[in-house]
This record gives structure tokens, C-alpha cells and sequence, in this order.
């Protein structure tokens, strides 16, 4: 019990400093994540209005009521704009959103800089803090303008297929999950070995990036 309680209060505990970094700009991630799920439902809908085309064309092979089915496939052509219209404009709330936080999260790290002891400062190399200021923190920008919009809606995405076609036929419904477990153990496989060179990257990285600046840095004296 005191086990699962810990883990319950590092998974809130990692959710709340995630939602922290939104600070001043939760309400166009809001909007975002809203204009997404709307983008994800409205790129649903063609696939029913050509349904509904197509049906009525079947049905009365002999004389083919053209002007409902033009009906549908206008339809169809409007909830397919609604879906680019309402993606784009949500991809580009959720970037302005981003940025603005990247901002906000750079200049405290400047300003935790500033107010440290000059040996602790020291303490690192310059290619480490490179690394920290810029990669680091511009690493924060795929989850905050893309996880937490497009995974909102695409959360709902395999919700809305199952129900459908769960109208349709219950087995074909049931059919589809398979493909759930085969998604899980390919995406495990995926994080377990890519993990084992992310560590091994992140240092031959700031050591790169180190060798770089004292290099450019040292021009000067070379120079001299």
C-alpha cells in the first residue's frame, strides 16, 4: 500500500510540475486542445457522408437521387476544411503557447544561475549548462505543443471508431482491439532499447557541445 501510495504521488507530483510550466499560457492550450478533438471529429465525418453517398447511389441504382448525394459530398468537402482549419489553428495556439513557456523556463533558469554560488556555477562544464539552456529545455517543446493538444484528441479518436463500429457489428468492434496489445509491446520494445543509448547520447553530447565553445572561445587566444 505504502508502495502503491508513493508511486500515485510521484505520478501527481510529475503532472503538476508539467501543468506548472503552463503557467500564463493554459488558456490557448485549452483552446488548442479543443480546436483538436473538433479537427479530430470533423475528419470522421467524410467517411459518413461519403457512406451516406454511396448508399443512396446503391439503393437506387435506376434513378440516383444526384442532387443528395451531391448534398453529402459537399458535406463531406466542408467537414474536411473544418478538420485543416480547426488542426492548423490549433497546432499554431499550441507553438505560440510553447514558445512563450520555453521563454518563461529559460530566464528562471538564468536567473537561478545568477543567484548561484560562482563555485557550483563552475562546478559545471560550459558545454553542460549549453546543453541545459538549449536542448534541454527545447526538448519541453513536443510534449507541451504537440502530447498535450493532439494526444487529447487522438485519445478520443479510438473511442469514437470503436463506438462506430460497434453500431455496425459487435465482432468487427472486438476485431479491431487486437491491434491494441501488438501497438503496447512494440511501443515497450521501442523505450527499452532506445534507453539503454539515451544516457550514453546525453553525455557524448555535452561533451561535444563543451568541446566546441572552448574551441571557438579559444580562437581568440590562438589569435594572440
Amino acid at each position: 500500500m505504502m508502495e502503491n501510495k508513493k508511486v500515485s504521488e510521484k505520478k501527481d507530483s510529475w503532472l503538476k510540475v508539467l501543468l506548472s510550466y503552463t503557467e500564463g499560457s493554459g488558456q490557448r492550450l485549452g483552446i488548442s486542445v479543443i480546436l483538436s478533438v473538433i479537427s479530430i471529429i470533423s475528419g470522421l465525418m467524410p467517411y459518413y457522408c461519403i457512406y451516406r453517398g454511396i448508399d443512396l447511389y446503391i439503393r437506387n441504382l435506376n434513378q440516383a437521387p444526384m442532387q443528395e448525394i451531391l448534398r453529402w459530398c459537399l458535406y463531406a468537402l466542408l467537414f474536411y476544411i473544418i478538420k485543416i482549419v480547426s488542426f492548423s489553428a490549433s497546432t499554431w495556439i499550441s507553438h505560440i503557447a510553447a514558445y512563450h513557456i520555453l521563454e518563461g523556463l529559460r530566464l528562471r533558469l538564468t536567473d537561478r544561475f545568477l543567484k548561484a554560488p560562482l563555485g557550483d556555477v563552475e562546478g559545471h562544464s560550459i558545454g553542460e549548462i549549453k546543453s541545459i539552456m538549449v536542448e534541454k529545455i527545447e526538448n519541453m517543446e513536443p510534449p507541451i505543443a504537440h502530447m498535450i493538444p493532439e494526444g487529447s484528441g487522438h485519445i478520443l479518436l479510438p473511442v469514437i471508431s470503436f463506438i462506430a463500429l460497434l453500431t455496425l457489428d459487435w465482432r468487427i468492434a472486438l476485431a479491431s482491439l487486437v491491434t491494441v496489445p501488438l501497438s503496447l509491446v512494440f511501443m515497450t520494445l521501442t523505450m527499452i532499447i532506445s534507453g539503454k543509448s539515451f544516457t550514453q547520447y546525453d553525455e557524448s553530447n555535452a561533451h561535444m557541445n563543451s568541446t566546441i565553445v572552448e574551441y571557438i572561445e579559444g580562437i581568440e587566444v590562438i589569435k594572440a
